[in-house]
């Protein structure tokens, strides 16, 4: 029996994928998948681009970024440098 010393990354990808395979034929053989909706469904599919909404930009979120980014107006920074009372 093959230890996990014994293999290498690729090897143990391709274990994993034969085991896969191996796992999917015996249950194919016992009658324990349905390939009927693989079937019926286009031979190459491509994802829908934005799916839930186009992106949008929010001119509030980029004001705060610009107003925290630089380092001496923070007032986190400030107050860590012993300016604030």
């Amino acid at each position: 029996m093959l230890d996990a010393g014994d293999v290498t990354g690729q090897t143990s990808r391709l274990l994993i994928l034969l085991a896969i395979l191996i796992g999917t034929g015996i249950a194919y053989a016992v009658g324990m998948t349905d390939f009927s909706d693989l079937a019926a469904g286009p031979f190459i599919g491509l994802p829908q681009i934005f799916h839930f909404s186009y992106p949008t930009f929010e001119i509030a979120g980029f004001v705060q970024s610009e107003i925290f980014s630089d380092r001496e107006s923070c007032v986190l920074h400030r107050a860590r440098l012993g300016e604030l009372s």
